[in-house]
């Protein structure tokens, strides 16, 4: 979790300076595939 989260954060930080909205993309996906892990977690 904390790693995805650190992830998604690189993204975001970096995205001015190298990939542009497709770091933001990048960003959104790995915040999303943690959503997905965390509703599956809160439902077992």
């Amino acid at each position: 979790r904390t790693g995805m989260r650190m992830i998604a954060a690189r993204y975001y930080h970096r995205y001015p300076d190298k990939n542009g909205l497709q770091d933001y993309d990048k960003g959104d996906e790995v915040m999303r595939r943690l959503r997905e892990y965390e509703e599956r977690e809160s439902n077992e």
